[in-house]
């Protein structure tokens, strides 16, 4: 028995030590390469393990609370998770001048029910996947973060276990234990390379100035993302998948502005960029009987300032494919707005209003978009610009679906070359670079 465990152990920790850098010169001899580097020391955590080593590959960890319970771990370090169950995960006040990542090694499966960063600052989270205990209720968000700097990176959320399953749940399975799957409180906040499955809310941007990039969020049942944080920055997420489970109009993307007693529509949201997404209301069987009826991206409760939305692709088939009331200096640029369902020249719609109480939205662009429809009152109209804007009603005609969803010009299709180069963005849905030797293309793509 001893032999055995002894032998799961090393095997264990063979895994680990295999993705550490200089790896190549020997496990010893690996370690302390990167130990010597200026990123910090390694340490290891390996669940089961005896309680009192010293954070060694050869003496791990046995939780992380002791990990971080003795002093030991300085700025740059990196905790390496062996695969393993760590339950409900609190850390609470740590505070680093580099990041110190918990990452989990490559092709394990370690496991949080729940995480929260309280009050941390630049503490990053690496790999790890989470799920909620069955039957544990309560409902909230999956990871929960306060502080400042701190990165989630490469997490798996999931609503349930086999989260994957969503398209044959049904209402009531969906609503037993509704979960958001993160909630960013903090400043400089990160979530990046993640998936989010399986949801009732994704993600809630809240503290100011977040990143949250190249993010995956399938299957969910209000909306993907919210914001209500200024200087938030959203770019190169794919959204997939709403399911109708209440009276909430969901959204792809929604965001509003708070006064200083939280209501909607009572302050400013500024400096917020919503930059080469794709939302694609549905990819499941068609005629799921919970699919939703999406609205691309929605902020309908300014006032919002210095605000970009472009390169984004929206396949919906609510009205609203990106409506904005109530901006100064924002920009709706080089969009491409389908109809997910039918033909229809009445909607999704782009569209640029006042705000609700009548305030006007002023010096604002909206140029070289694809929509079926564009909305703009005649007041709008006169304190702002339309410019280059292209109606398709026929989404087949000059457009043409990728693998992934997205909607791209035909190769030799009649809008080629017809964006205005004075306000294209200079990268496209993808981050190329556009060039403009041989004409801008209008919508979120750039050449074939």
């Amino acid at each position: 028995m001893e032999k055995s465990m002894a032998s799961r152990k090393e095997k264990t920790m063979q895994s680990l030590l295999r993705y550490i850098p200089g790896r190549l010169l020997g496990p010893v001899a690996a370690l302390c390469v990167w130990c010597g580097a200026a990123l910090g020391a390694d340490h290891f955590v390996v669940p089961g393990s005896a309680p009192g080593g010293d954070g060694s590959a050869a003496q791990p960890w046995s939780s992380i609370a002791e990990a971080f319970g003795n002093g030991v771990v300085n700025s740059g370090d990196t905790i390496h998770l062996a695969e393993g169950d760590y339950g409900a995960v609190t850390l609470q006040g740590l505070a680093y001048d580099q990041l110190v990542t918990l990452r989990a090694a490559p092709g394990t499966l370690a496991r949080f029910s729940r995480l929260v960063l309280d009050r941390t600052r630049n503490v990053a989270i690496d790999g790890i996947t989470l799920w909620p205990d069955p039957g544990s209720g309560g409902g909230g968000a999956l990871v929960s973060e306060t502080g400042q700097g701190n990165v989630l990176r490469n997490l798996d959320i999931r609503g349930r276990q086999a989260a994957d399953m969503y398209t044959s749940w049904s209402a009531q399975d969906w609503r037993m234990d509704p979960r958001v799957g993160a909630k960013l409180m903090g400043s400089h906040s990160i979530l990046e390379n993640s998936r989010l499955t399986g949801l009732a809310e994704g993600l809630g941007i809240i503290g100011p100035d977040a990143t949250v990039i190249g993010n995956t969020f399938r299957g969910f049942g209000g909306d993907a993302i919210r914001i209500v944080g200024d200087g938030a920055l959203v770019r190169f997420n794919n959204i997939a998948d709403c399911v109708k489970i209440s009276e909430n109009h969901d959204d792809g993307i929604q965001a509003w502005a708070r006064g200083p007693d939280g209501r909607a529509g009572q302050g400013v949201l500024s400096g917020v960029t919503i930059d080469a997404n794709t939302i694609l209301e549905w990819t499941g069987p068609p005629d799921h009987p919970l699919r939703c009826s999406l609205q691309g991206i929605g902020l309908f409760d300014g006032m919002f300032e210095d605000l970009t939305i472009s390169n984004n692709v929206v396949s919906v088939s609510a009205y609203h494919g990106i409506s904005v009331a109530g901006a100064v200096n924002a920009r709706i640029v080089n969009n491409t707005v389908v109809n997910a369902v039918q033909i229809s020249r009445k909607g999704p719609w782009i569209q640029l209003a006042d705000h609700k109480n009548g305030t006007p939205t002023l010096d604002s662009l909206v140029a070289n978009n694809i929509a079926p429809r564009f909305l703009g009152g005649d007041t709008v109209r006169a304190a702002n610009r339309f410019e280059g804007n292209h109606v398709v009603i026929y989404p087949v005609r000059d457009l043409e679906q990728d693998a992934d969803g997205a909607w791209r010009l035909h190769p030799d299709g009649r809008l080629r070359g017809l964006s205005d180069p004075l306000s294209t963005p200079p990268t496209d849905r993808t981050g190329q670079r556009r060039d403009p030797s041989d004409g801008l293309d209008p919508g979120a793509f750039e050449g074939s």
